[in-house]
C-alpha cells in the first residue's frame, strides 16, 4: 500500500464525507469513530475488512472507507480477494460502489449488488 500522499487519499476522505452526510450524527456515529481510534492506538487496524461478502454496514467506518479507496486504486491488500485492477466493474468490491455508494445506501447488500436497509439522511 501506498503512503497517503497520493492521489486516492482523498477518496477515502470522501467516503468520510459521505458517511456523515448519510448518518445522523448520533451517539452510535460518534462511539464508533472512537472505537476506531482506540483500535489504531492499541495496534489494531480498524481499516481491515477481509474478503467481500459481508454486508457493508458490518464494516467499520474506516473499513468502509478503505474498501472504496481500494477498489479505486486497485490495491490488493492481504486477505482480501480484490482483482487489482483500478475501479474494476466485475470485481467483488464492485457491490458496495454499486449497492451503497453510489445509492446513497448504508445498509446491507447482497452478492448481486441489490440494497437492503438504508440509513436515514
Amino acid at each position: 500500500m501506498q503512503e497517503r500522499g497520493t492521489d486516492r487519499f482523498p477518496v477515502h476522505e470522501l467516503v468520510h464525507a459521505w458517511q456523515i452526510h448519510q448518518t445522523p450524527m448520533d451517539l452510535t456515529f460518534l462511539a464508533e469513530a472512537f472505537v476506531t481510534k482506540v483500535c489504531e492506538a492499541t495496534g489494531g487496524n480498524p481499516s481491515s475488512c477481509g474478503p467481500a461478502g459481508a454486508s457493508y454496514d458490518e464494516f467499520s467506518i474506516e473499513a468502509q472507507a478503505q474498501v472504496v479507496e481500494d477498489w479505486f486504486a486497485g490495491n490488493t491488500p492481504a486477505g482480501t480477494d480484490r482483482t487489482g485492477q483500478a475501479c474494476d466493474t466485475s470485481g467483488p468490491y464492485v457491490q458496495y460502489i454499486t449497492g451503497n455508494i453510489r445509492t446513497g445506501s448504508t445498509g446491507s447488500t447482497g452478492s448481486t449488488g441489490s440494497t437492503g436497509s438504508t440509513g436515514s439522511t
